[in-house]
């Protein structure tokens, strides 16, 4: 299996930072759970206001996949318009350099 890396940004709307960051602090504690998981680290930009990044790696892109489908998931999905200024921007990665 080859291991998956994601990098997401997510802007908050204005006002909605402090809620924005609460749900995704609860994705986090669930998300670090999940069975594939080998880190799912949440950072906020200290020169852009509202701008938070996840940075995951996972065992696999089933694995990943799988994470995509859980109940946290799907509700992050279902508030996100209400809390988001645009869609999601998600990358998914592999890495090409031997891990150390």
């Amino acid at each position: 299996m080859q291991r998956v890396t994601v990098l997401a940004q997510l802007k908050a709307k204005e006002g909605m930072e402090e809620q924005l960051q609460k749900e995704l602090l609860n994705l986090v504690d669930h998300t670090r759970k999940e069975p594939g998981c080998l880190n799912y680290d949440l950072h906020v930009s200290s020169t852009e206001s509202g701008a938070f990044f996840f940075y995951e790696n996972w065992i696999s892109k089933m694995a990943l996949d799988m994470h995509f489908e859980t109940p946290h998931f799907k509700h992050l999905e279902k508030i996100a318009p209400n809390l988001l200024s645009n869609p999601a921007d998600i990358k998914i990665l592999k890495m090409v350099s031997n891990p150390e």
